[in-house]
């Protein structure tokens, strides 16, 4: 009995569920894909092989897994974004060497990442070329437990001098970039605000606060019936405070601030002009 047990609370392994992918049974394809999702981060290297199966059932369902959000992925793509908008902004003369040490940075995390390339080729020609624009669905994100260390090192090499404050995560730059470069599916019934940002805080990681002028005039218990598909962070919050007439915006110490909308200077709002890694 207790073995029995055990063996049914064991998880299947991975190859296992990504043949099942490829099931004559509806049921089986749909509870092994949703599986997969739950477990996309540690099924990377399977799926990628998976995507290329003969069975295009397979191959497909693969592809549509490996989209899946997790905060771990959506924690790399953002530091990834943060990244590359350093590089883009120290295509000056005078900082092609800053402008490749990023890109090394990049490539220590994905060594195949196609916007790092692009831009060493475009430094290699000597300017010459207009900037490659950035294909991020080429990004493979490196292991969980490989990632906190690459992140240390990154931010104590190429980010050195660059990022304020020294430790990245609260940097104005890296903020703007995870709002505006993350793409995620969203979809709320009768949601409190507060129900919304503490999903987007456990997203994204971002430090959502609401202004307290905010919290004194809005209606707090206003519920939010809101849908969003491979939309930007930044996008889809937007659209939800603008039904109540709130805007955000982030602070020099890399809060997100969501307050009653208002006429204020250009340098406060979203950056409309953001270079979106994650847009087509």
């Amino acid at each position: 009995m207790w073995v029995f047990l055990f063996l049914l609370l064991q998880e299947e392994p991975i190859p296992t569920l990504i043949e099942r992918l490829g099931s004559d049974s509806v049921e089986e394809r749909e509870e092994a894909t949703c599986r997969l999702r739950s477990r996309v981060d540690e099924a990377q290297e399977e799926l990628e092989t998976a995507a290329g199966h003969p069975d295009p059932e397979v191959a497909q369902r693969a592809l549509e897994i490996l989209r899946t959000p997790s905060p771990h992925r959506l924690d790399v793509d953002g530091e990834m974004a943060h990244l590359y908008q350093h590089a883009l902004a120290s295509l000056e003369p005078g900082q092609a060497d800053r402008c490749a040490a990023l890109c090394d940075a990049m490539l220590s995390v994905d060594d195949r990442f196609a916007p790092a390339l692009g831009l060493k080729k475009w430094l290699e020609e000597g300017f010459r070329l207009t900037p490659p624009a950035a294909d991020w669905s080429s990004l493979r994100i490196p292991p969980r437990r490989t990632w906190e260390a690459l992140r240390r090192r990154i931010r104590e090499t190429a980010l050195a001098g660059i990022d304020r404050p020294a430790d990245g995560s609260r940097c104005p730059v890296a903020v703007r970039c995870r709002l505006e470069a993350l793409r995620i599916h969203l979809e709320f019934e009768q949601a409190t605000l507060e129900d919304v940002l503490n999903l987007l805080r456990d997203l994204t990681g971002l430090n959502l606060i609401l202004d307290a002028q905010a919290v004194s005039i809005s209606d707090m218990d206003r519920r939010i019936t809101f849908r969003s598909h491979h939309q930007s962070v930044g996008e889809s919050l937007r659209q939800i405070l603008r039904e109540s007439g709130e805007e955000y915006v982030i602070t020099e110490e890399g809060v997100v601030l969501v307050r009653p909308a208002q006429s204020s200077r250009e340098a406060d709002r979203p950056d409309s002009a953001l270079r979106d890694p994650g847009g087509p």
